[in-house]
C-alpha cells in the first residue's frame, strides 16, 4: 500500500525529541545514529537554547529536531477512503510517496 499525504490526508509538523536530564543526552545521540542509519537524514541536535528558541515553554537540556516528521489521517479524504475502510493497517509496507 502506498500513502499519498497531502490537503487534508496529513501534514508535516515537525517533532521535538527532549531531553530533561543530562544522563539522558546519552539516549538521544543513540536514537540519532539509529535513526541515520536507518535513512533519516535530517535530525538536528539541538541545545538547551535552540529548544528555548523553538519552544519557548518547553524545558529541556537537548533535544532531537526531527523536521519532516509528519501525521497522517487514515480517515482523511485524502488518502482517498482506502486506509480507514479496514480497521487493521499494516503500517510495516508502507509508503509514503508524496508529501504536498
Amino acid at each position: 500500500m502506498d500513502l499519498y499525504v497531502g490537503g487534508d490526508g496529513g501534514r508535516i509538523a515537525g517533532k521535538l525529541i527532549v531531553a530533561t536530564e543530562e544522563g539522558q543526552e546519552e539516549t538521544l545521540h543513540r536514537i540519532a545514529a539509529q535513526a541515520k542509519g536507518n535513512g533519516v537524514l535530517d535530525l538536528k541536535l539541538c541545545s538547551q537554547a535552540d529548544v528555548k528558541a523553538l519552544e519557548p515553554q518547553v524545558f529541556a537540556t537537548a533535544a532531537l529536531l526531527s523536521p519532516s516528521t509528519g501525521i497522517v489521517d487514515r480517515f482523511a479524504g485524502g488518502l482517498g477512503g482506502h486506509a480507514g475502510s479496514s480497521s487493521k493497517v499494516n503500517e510495516l509496507t508502507t509508503s509514503v510517496l508524496v508529501m504536498a
